[in-house]
């Protein structure tokens, strides 16, 4: 008999993490025993019910057997799970639990005494550090295509615990059917959220390249998003925006299930260009439609395009919005996407009958039924392993707790029994979460930032308080991650790690990025690699910038607005510290000093830059002028991004970061932007002149001298807006205007030269 399965999933809704699992579990279901526990709502959710879901439209008597709970959160935000269509009995305990959700999500982070399979769809070459060591406590993951197990077991996993379960169309609704197109423009169709991604304003673009304004064509864009985090509330606002001002966009607002379906049967053409795809669901329905479909050639939608429709071609890698540093997109080739655009339409009747050819071979390899065989046939092999493994996390009668993201406690007892589990925050004294559970549950706070927690269990049969305990961590190990790759973030968050482990006296373990500038200056701390498992902690703390789906700051993850307050202060919030800059101790070597000015001029968008284009030139004259050779470090090459190099300087060769180190010790002073290297400089003790326009005085170092935007220009939109880092000339308030960069553009060159002079006591 088949164990049976619980998915840990958003069920309910029509996005393509719902559509997956909706498919799968009811796929799963016709092989085996499963039940779901779901997270999500739809537009007709109306509070918790019995019956919640009724309303939605694919809400099917089969849907309601397998959902047996949902989970809510309750008035401090704290997710509680609740049974639901309670008269739709599911029989049976689940003896496997599969989570599949997106990154990051708490369902990922919730305890599992089942044997748990992690299932994750997600488009940066690597996952999130934090979250990657989170994978590796499951006992395997599932991923949907080669692409994303080749880059999970590149990024450290175990390969013989990596699997390959695919997503699948519903050829019941996606299939070629009869349509004259001769009649009517020829029509291109873009399906997704308009965002950086899906690159759209891109392949708007390159249509009105392709064409000229008498051919007979058109655009229809789907490309609603709910989600943006532009300001804007619809495509005819992007439109108007980005100035596409032309009749052939069409404007088809969201639309689902056979209209849907109808209009990429009818569309002569399907566009995607994405940047990355976890999937890509519009794309593989449009070719199981039969109509010719362009892509980009990369990431996971490889797993069914590659060597069918229109792929584009790749020219590199970029940064991830919203992911750390390293987590990369792809980039398009633009001038690539114009050509085979217009191939597309040059040669249709060719592709159409390519097409129709590559659906049925598209319907029959991805179908839902067949990714639910691939996943049975694996859970058939869990089956022979599942008992032995979840024989070997059974407990004996205890109450455990701790602090590893999250307040946690658990009840583990053979006998029946009620509980009420609470948390209260010591340093106040009140109750901040409350729960009602029973024996051989868990509960967990949705604050994964310091609290000096207290555990309190009370038995509901007896009502006598049977644990009442603080969280301790005097002697403890404690796992401390800092989560950004970025080399300033790492040198300005280390030093709260430090002091944490001095105020608590606990056996400190942290995870960096750059562990080799630390190791040798903090010998009480255990540096460890990013990913690397770690047991037996007490509590663990993640530290970075955390952002909602709305693009505002999560405040289970920060405590405080990030933007509005010093980047070092950070991790003192992270961590509940009293504030204080505190330079981080690296290793400065003895060098002897050199007439010698380093400089620094890129950074990681053209925001950080000094965009006065003769600004560094006259910086680079007037210290040669004094005798001073001027040594770049910046490794970035000539004309990088479109920024070309002073003239008169020299170029540090590319090399390790202690012989940036090395020069930095031996300059006389350094300047440069709002990037790492002034942070190091800053580090080894370097006179230092910080140029920024985009940020506020107070958000870097002080003790520097500092050059910012003149009185009455546009400045400091990094301590208002939220930076994109997927948009290399993000500038929110005057992107594409005569005033863009206009902070930086208009700090002088004797402003700086004048900074530099302090910091070289000439003045």
């Amino acid at each position: 008999m088949p164990l049976k399965v619980r998915l840990n999933a958003p069920v309910v809704g029509t996005t393509g993490f719902n559509q997956h699992a909706q498919n799968l579990l009811i796929e799963l279901s016709k092989l085996r025993p499963i039940e779901a526990r779901n997270y999500s709502i739809g537009p007709s959710w109306k509070g918790l019910s019995d019956e919640p879901h009724n309303e939605e439209p694919y809400m099917t008597d089969e849907l309601k057997t397998l959902l047996v709970s949902q989970t809510v959160y309750d008035a401090g935000s704290n997710p509680v799970d609740q049974p639901i269509y309670t008269k739709w009995p599911n029989h049976g305990k689940p003896e496997i639990d599969i989570v599949l959700g997106d990154t990051n999500h708490s369902y990922f982070y919730n305890d599992y005494l089942n044997y748990a399979i992690a299932y994750n769809v997600w488009e940066a070459t690597r996952q999130p550090a934090g979250f990657f060591n989170r994978l590796l406590t499951f006992d395997e993951v599932w991923v949907p295509s080669n692409w994303q197990r080749d880059r999970t077991i590149e990024q450290g996993y175990p390969a013989d615990r990596v699997f390959v379960v695919p997503e699948g169309v519903d050829s019941s609704r996606f299939y070629p059917a009869e349509f004259d197109f001769e009649s009517g423009p020829f029509r291109f169709v873009i399906v997704g959220r308009w965002e950086a991604r899906k690159y759209t304003a891109e392949m708007i673009q390159a249509f009105l390249t392709a064409f000229s304004a008498n051919e007979p064509v058109e655009l229809v864009l789907s490309t609603d998003n709910i989600f943006a985090q532009d300001g804007l509330n619809s495509t005819e606002e992007r439109l108007a925006t980005a100035g596409f001002n032309d009749p052939r966009l069409k404007v088809v607002h969201f639309q689902g299930g056979d209209e849907h379906a109808k209009m990429l049967r009818e569309a002569h053409v399907f566009l995607s260009c994405s940047r990355s795809e976890g999937w890509n669901l519009p794309l593989i329905e449009a070719m199981a439609s039969g109509t010719p479909s362009i892509y980009s050639n990369a990431s996971g939608q490889l797993e069914f395009a590659q060597g069918r429709g229109l792929p584009v071609k790749i020219v590199g890698e970029i940064p991830a919005a919203g992911f750390e540093p390293g987590c990369n997109w792809y980039e398009p080739d633009f001038d690539d996407l114009v050509q085979v655009i217009r191939d597309a339409y040059d040669n249709w009747e060719q592709h159409k009958a390519r097409a129709i050819k590559e659906s049925a071979e598209i319907r029959e390899a991805f179908s839902w039924q067949n990714a639910a065989k691939i996943a049975n046939d694996r859970l058939k092999e869990v089956d022979k392993i599942a008992q032995g493994v979840n024989r070997g996390k059974v407990k004996n009668d205890v109450i455990t707790y701790n602090s590893v993201r999250g307040g946690f406690l658990e009840i583990l007892q053979s006998e029946p029994g009620e509980f009420l589990a609470e948390f209260i925050d010591r340093s106040t004294g009140q109750v901040e979460f409350s729960q009602q559970i029973e024996n051989n549950m868990w509960v967990r706070t949705n604050r994964t930032y310091y609290v000096d927690w207290g555990y309190r269990v009370t038995d509901l049969k007896t009502n006598e308080i049977i644990m009442d305990e603080s969280l301790k961590l005097r002697d403890s190990r404690v796992l401390v991650s800092i989560e950004s790759k970025s080399l300033g973030d790492n040198l300005a968050w280390l030093p709260a790690i430090e002091e944490f482990r001095v105020k608590h006296g606990c056996k400190m373990i942290c995870s960096t990025f750059w562990n080799q500038l630390f190791v040798e200056t903090y010998p009480h701390i255990q540096f460890i690699e990013p990913g690397q498992p770690i047991m037996n902690i007490a509590a663990q703390y993640t530290i970075g910038w955390y952002y909602d789906e709305n693009g505002e700051i999560k405040k289970t993850q920060n405590p405080k607005e990030v933007k509005t307050q010093p980047m070092q202060k950070s991790a003192f919030d992270i961590l509940s510290l009293d504030y204080q800059e505190i330079k981080p101790r690296i290793p400065i070597p003895k060098v002897k000093p050199k007439k010698q000015i380093s400089i620094a001029i890129h950074g990681t968008c053209q925001a950080k830059y000094w965009n006065n284009p003769t600004g560094w030139q006259e910086v680079v004259d007037w210290c040669k002028g004094e005798g001073y050779e001027v040594l770049l470090l910046s490794a970035e090459p000539e004309n990088y991004m479109g920024n070309s190099r002073p003239t008169g300087v020299k170029v540090l060769p590319h090399g390790p970061i202690e012989g940036v180190i090395e020069e930095l010790a031996a300059s006389a002073a350094f300047v440069g932007i709002g990037s790492g290297l002034t942070w190091l400089a800053w580090a080894t003790g370097t006179p230092t002149v910080l140029v920024s326009g985009f940020s506020e005085d107070y958000t870097e170092m002080q003790g520097i001298a500092r050059v910012g935007a003149p009185a009455g220009k546009c400045a400091g939109c990094f301590n208002s807006h939220r930076l994109d880092p997927a948009d290399w000339n993000w500038c929110p308030v005057n992107k594409d205007t005569q005033r863009q960069f206009e902070c930086s553009k208009s700090i002088s060159a004797k402003r700086v030269i004048d900074a530099l002079k302090s910091q070289l006591s000439l003045e």
